[in-house]
């Protein structure tokens, strides 16, 4: 990490942060730590010395999911949630921490009926050993009744149990549905969106832009790397040459699917 040493240990010493910034809001981030490795290629150690590089850094918002990493864990999640309270239980820095998590693709809880949401926040408030969340997102459009979920978002930011309220993966219509329950019954509001955005996977510029842009809605995007192809660590492989020994011709390799 660029901005300073990263602390290896798992022990509760405080990173020295670059910068203070204090307590990050959705319109006022810049920089946010995504964390779908976590318990998938970082262990504990490895987990705690992003985090404290990040910290270092000035990096105040860190956003999981109870879904990571459920595709290398017999889909069971949470493991990205249970590393990152280890880590903020060992800091001690969860006051300075926006934080934020997902509700909606974990299996058993992949939908944003009320019942659901309420037991997929309970579970993750527990791994994350926080009393509350500063913004929960409806992971995933489940073409459901958007107002019963709005309904139930609005209760549990009432409840202080959530802060602010997201969404992650919705098309722009539904988006702009959403809001429109939230004027005509009085309910907390959206105030993210998260979309899949990068060089190579740009339909967020179709229609959720101008979108966000005209409801006033921070926006979050995730896999700005495409996975790591844009890093250039992926490669051309030469074509297969059927003639050559079946141990001396190339593979290809696999990118891990995902939910997102």
């Amino acid at each position: 990490m660029s901005h300073g040493q990263a602390l290896s240990s798992t022990s509760g010493a405080v990173p020295q942060a670059r910068e203070s910034p204090g307590r990050e809001s959705p319109g006022s981030a810049r920089m946010w730590l995504g964390t779908d490795i976590f318990g998938w290629t970082t262990d504990q150690e490895q987990t705690f010395a992003v985090l404290d590089a990040a910290f270092v850094a000035g990096i105040r918002f860190i956003d999981t999911a109870d879904v990571y990493n459920a595709w290398v864990h017999d889909g069971a999640g949470g493991q990205s949630e249970q590393l990152i309270g280890q880590w903020l239980a060992a800091r001690r820095v969860r006051q300075e921490i926006f934080l934020s998590s997902k509700v909606g693709v974990l299996g058993g809880l992949d939908d944003l009926r009320p019942a659901t949401i309420r037991r997929a926040l309970t579970g993750s408030l527990a791994r994350l050993q926080t009393d509350h969340l500063d913004m929960y997102y409806a992971h995933r459009d489940d073409g459901g009744d958007l107002r019963a979920t709005l309904a139930t978002l609005d209760d549990l930011v009432g409840a202080g149990l959530i802060r602010a309220i997201g969404m992650s993966n919705f098309a722009s219509h539904r988006v702009r549905e959403a809001l429109a329950i939230c004027e005509l019954e009085g309910l907390t509001r959206p105030v993210a969106v998260q979309p899949l955005y990068s060089m190579i996977e740009r339909g967020y510029e179709h229609d959720l832009r101008d979108t966000a842009a005209e409801l006033g809605l921070a926006v979050f995007p995730y896999s700005a790397l495409a996975k790591g192809f844009l890093t250039g660590k992926y490669r051309r492989v030469p074509a297969r040459t059927e003639s050559a020994p079946l141990s001396q011709r190339p593979t290809r390799a696999r990118c891990a699917g995902r939910p997102r």
